[in-house]
């Protein structure tokens, strides 16, 4: 099957495919290259971290459940 002649962008940076080393295509004409792959799961992996973070009690929360028993 031969390539497509037609340029593709990335649909959330506007970088052309020869600007980026890999493209991904979505559904609906929809693109994502990689670098904006990269930041998605840097985000993703903070929010993440962050989440789990705030899950876990307090030093001050263990030590009060400690003292009550």
């Amino acid at each position: 099957m031969a390539k497509s002649t037609r340029m593709t962008f990335c649909s959330f940076c506007g970088k052309a495919q020869n600007e980026v080393r890999k493209m991904i295509a979505g559904p609906a004409g929809v693109h994502i290259c990689d670098s904006c792959v990269s930041v998605c799961k840097t985000i993703i992996d903070r929010e993440l971290s962050e989440s789990a973070e705030n899950a876990k009690p307090k030093d001050d929360a263990i030590q009060r459940s400690l003292q009550s028993t």
